[in-house]
């Protein structure tokens, strides 16, 4: 809806779309664990079903609006008369017609569908689904494992949750200000290579990592890593668009977030597997 809502200033608006994410859950961390202790998990799980039911009022407020490539795959038909005559005749040759009308329909919503998902071909639809996959795969172990890394390497609890805090507060500032700087004109064509930047910074980030095992060493990279991984996730819908256009984009989006969330979902556990055959066979 962003996509389609917003052309000039895409990048921005996804941003600000992107960031409520991340303030919600840099807010709503304490706030469940609050309504836990105080309603049990029963009650925490109702009053967060009334939050998330709000949404279907600015659902509600929305409104779906025309756009010129939205017209290019309208059929035109012919003008016909529809009045009472036309109509009896139309009647009297449906049951000869009717066969003929069915293959014409299911062979235009195959050509429908095939309009619709054929980005699906285009090479750099394929090259930015890949780099979106393996990216997260990189990156998506990080927000479970910097905690304990942290707490390896010697520092306390309270400075290692200090250290998901920032990353989080950081992360909101990158959706909304790399999405304003590439809504500059003078950097509105280079956004395919904002994100290489902005993925590019997040693989060194994690790169450096290793050698990074002290407190005021791990808050830089906690403010670069949480800035530019806010940067790329305000790109991937911005450089879909500029790529497949805004007329398939929510489908091209819907791919592209597919494959976005099964690293988030196989790549911790396989990292913790991977992480304590490698300490259980050093230590």
């Amino acid at each position: 809806m962003v996509g389609k809502y917003f052309s000039k200033r895409k990048a921005l608006a996804y941003g600000i779309a992107m960031s409520g994410s991340g303030i919600g859950t840099f807010i709503l961390a304490p706030v469940v664990q609050l309504l836990i202790e105080q309603f049990s998990w029963r009650g925490a799980l109702l009053i967060l079903g009334g939050f998330v039911l709000n949404l279907c009022v600015c659902g509600a407020l929305m409104r779906p609006i025309a756009i010129k490539e939205d017209h290019k795959n309208i059929p035109e038909f012919p003008e016909q008369d529809f009045g009472p005559e036309a109509q009896k005749e139309d009647l009297k040759q449906w049951s000869i017609c009717s066969p003929l009308i069915k293959v014409w329909s299911h062979k235009y919503l195959c050509q429908c569908s095939w309009q619709e998902y054929n980005f699906l071909l285009m090479p750099d639809f394929v090259v930015l689904a890949v780099s979106v996959l393996f990216m997260a795969y990189g990156c998506s172990p990080l927000f479970v494992y910097l905690v304990p890394y942290a707490l390896r390497v010697g520092v306390s609890h309270q400075q290692a949750a200090f250290l998901m805090s920032i990353l989080g507060v950081v992360d909101i500032i990158g959706n909304v200000t790399f999405g304003w700087l590439t809504d500059r004109r003078c950097l509105k064509k280079y956004r395919c290579i904002c994100y290489l930047l902005a993925v590019g910074m997040d693989g060194l980030c994690c790169l450096f990592l290793p050698v990074l095992q002290s407190f005021p060493l791990l808050v830089p990279f906690s403010f670069t890593f949480g800035y530019f991984d806010g940067a790329y996730v305000t790109l991937i819908p911005v450089v879909t668009a500029d790529v497949v256009g805004t007329a398939s984009l929510s489908s091209a989006l819907g791919v592209v977030y597919f494959l976005h969330a099964i690293p988030y979902l196989v790549s911790p556990p396989v990292a913790g597997q991977f992480a304590y055959g490698f300490l259980s066979s050093h230590y």
